[in-house]
């Protein structure tokens, strides 16, 4: 089965350390029967494996036992299943008041996929990644709250 060459990663890479490097790799050896696309983020400390459909079964086994393991959250998806949150959280940020298409796709890029992942993030980490004041981070972490809350 060929790898799932997905056209998305996360730029996160530059803000990774060794201690994420080596997450990485053990991520990788425990799915390596897989051949998947790993995409780690640091932001949430949240890695995203790539596997083909017909591996979801099988693989979802292996998150069970290598979950505990991890110090990051570990999230198994298919190609068409990313595409699909990557459509709806770029929909979803873009409906916030003062975010852009383009500030959308970055907060995307960096692996948040919901209103819930939005709130979480530090302020001035926020800050930098949208290059915005204050009082709009403050906006967006607060009104991104308020809609996770309402949609749970």
């Amino acid at each position: 089965m060929p790898m799932i060459a997905s056209p998305y990663s996360f730029p996160c890479r530059s803000q990774r350390n060794e201690a994420d490097e080596l997450e990485e790799e053990l991520v990788r050896q425990f799915f390596r029967p897989f051949k998947p696309e790993v995409l780690l983020c640091p932001l949430l400390k949240r890695v995203y494996v790539l596997v083909h459909p017909d591996d979801l079964a099988a693989a979802s086994a292996v998150v069970r036992l290598a979950a505990p393991r991890l110090n990051w959250q570990l999230l198994l998806l298919t190609d068409a299943d990313l595409d699909r949150r990557i459509a709806e959280a770029e929909a979803a940020f873009a409906s916030l008041a003062g975010v852009s298409p383009e500030l959308a796709v970055t907060l995307v890029e960096e692996g948040l996929f919901s209103f819930g992942d939005l709130a979480n993030v530090p302020l001035t980490r926020l800050m930098s990644i949208g290059n915005l004041s204050q009082p709009q981070t403050q906006y967006l972490i607060e009104e991104a709250g308020r809609r996770a809350r309402t949609s749970a």
